[in-house]
């Protein structure tokens, strides 16, 4: 993604025509605005928030190709409706994507061998994929011309993948995903039921670079 140039046309290329809908550029970045609820049986809170992204890089794998790191914070917080003090949590993530042709593939490490399936491409309607053997979820490609309207602005055919989770207890949770071609992600939902509690948190784009 001299060395540096061949692994950057490596990580970025796409195919002539095809839609860049998980871009891996160095230096690119995204930052989301967080909403929502989360609830424990009768007791709910606002959920409210910020997370940045920004792709810091391109390394080698331990296996010899070309990586981009992908950093992730985010401040969280819950605000009781009962009037009781908020709460705030932050969050630190950083993995590497190998992007190809035809699979985007998530590593947690330089040194990691287990792949994550993020997308499967070319995306069509209807296309599956299982993240991971190990994860009980299924994505599925619904739509390729959504409407989508974020602070960042209106981005018109946007591919949705939908993704339910099957674990036991779980069976209401699913994430959304809402991609725009040569930006990535603009919008996700994560809504996750476990006996008395439910999760429901909205990720807008505020603003990409």
């Amino acid at each position: 993604m001299c060395l540096f140039m061949i692994t950057l046309l490596a990580v970025t290329s796409q195919p002539a025509g095809e839609p860049d809908w998980y871009p891996v550029a160095p230096g690119l970045f995204w930052e989301y605005s967080v909403g929502g609820t989360q609830s424990f049986g009768a007791d709910t809170s606002d959920i409210s928030g910020e997370m940045v992204r920004n792709v810091a890089g391109v390394f080698q794998h331990e296996d010899g190709f070309p990586v981009s790191m992908i950093v992730t914070s985010a401040t969280i917080t819950f605000t009781p409706r009962s009037g009781e003090a908020a709460s705030t949590s932050a969050i630190q993530d950083t993995f590497y994507v190998c992007s190809t042709d035809s699979l985007v593939l998530r590593y947690q490490s330089l040194d990691s061998h287990e792949a994550f399936v993020m997308m499967r491409l070319p995306l069509e309607v209807g296309l599956t994929w299982s993240f991971s053997p190990s994860v009980p979820t299924v994505d599925r490609v619904e739509s390729l011309d959504e409407t989508v309207t974020v602070p960042a602005g209106l981005f018109t055919g946007c591919a949705y993948v939908h993704e339910p989770f099957t674990t036991p207890g779980a069976e209401g949770s699913y994430d959304d995903f809402y991609f725009a071609d040569g930006t990535g992600l603009v919008k996700f939902v994560l809504h996750m039921e476990v006996e008395d509690r439910t999760d429901n948190a909205i990720f807008e784009l505020v603003e990409t670079r």
